[in-house]
């Protein structure tokens, strides 16, 4: 993926100060902010489906005690995905990835999809989301598939090797630049915090651009794209639009 590709701005889990996260309504909401391009995180029900979640266990967003690997795609459709957040969005689903592509595309929207492997499956959730993808995604279309787990961007460069892949890491370590050539990179997912001129000048000119999380205030985001930071992930995306048109 070229640098000039990349978005200045991607809403974290659609819009998430705004709207329920990894739903349909958080990513309306970010269009509706003048945002092109969101990340999603995706894991795996009982069946195999790929679903929106950022959690192993739902209390937190469907308010139920119960992991997203013990209910069936059909069952955590079922689940409201939206009061824990506010009243207003009570009854929101969960959705597969399915219906997200769908929504993206006719949203005109780019998406970043961060895996989050299930340990019991491994390699399954890269295989079901690269078979969801190919069967709805244009491939003339923008899209990032990232992951903390190397295991699963590796099957992804096995399975699918045109779709582009970002390395998420807390802190940039020794490994990092080994890593992001084994897997064949496309860029370099980086928490704020571990930031700095001199590694983002490095990264960017061994040919992987950096992209940042998560960020939430203008003068930080200022900073970073200072640094050479090629776009970053955002709760409140609309925040940082003055700035990132810089």
């Amino acid at each position: 993926m070229m640098p000039d590709l990349l978005p200045r701005i991607i809403g974290h889990r659609g819009a998430a100060h705004y709207a329920p996260e990894n739903t349909l309504a958080g990513i309306r909401k970010a269009k509706r902010l003048g945002i092109d391009w969101v990340e999603v995180d995706v894991r795996l029900s009982k069946d195999g489906v790929p679903m929106l979640m950022h959690d192993y266990e739902l209390n937190r967003t469907a308010g139920i005690n119960a992991t997203i690997d013990s209910l069936t795609a059909e069952e955590l459709e079922k689940l409201d995905a939206g009061t824990w957040f506010n009243s207003a969005y009570a009854g929101e689903p969960v959705p597969t990835l399915a219906e997200t592509l769908l929504l993206l595309i006719s949203l005109d929207m780019g998406v970043n999809l961060e895996i989050k492997a299930d340990p019991n499956r491994p390699g399954m959730t890269a295989r079901a989301l690269v078979e969801t993808v190919n069967t709805i995604w244009p491939v003339t279309r923008p899209l990032l598939v990232s992951s903390f787990d190397v295991p699963e961007l590796d099957k992804i460069r096995q399975v699918a090797p045109h779709i582009p892949r970002g390395l998420l890491v807390e802190k940039i370590g020794y490994s990092t630049r080994s890593v992001l050539d084994a897997v064949g990179c496309a860029t370099l997912n980086c928490h704020h915090s571990a930031l700095n001129a001199e590694n983002v000048t490095k990264m960017t000119e061994a040919g992987y651009p950096v992209l940042a999380y998560t960020v939430n205030d203008p003068l930080l985001a200022g900073e970073l794209y200072a640094m050479g930071v090629a776009g970053v992930f955002s709760d409140a995306p609309d925040r940082l639009s003055d700035v990132a048109a810089a």
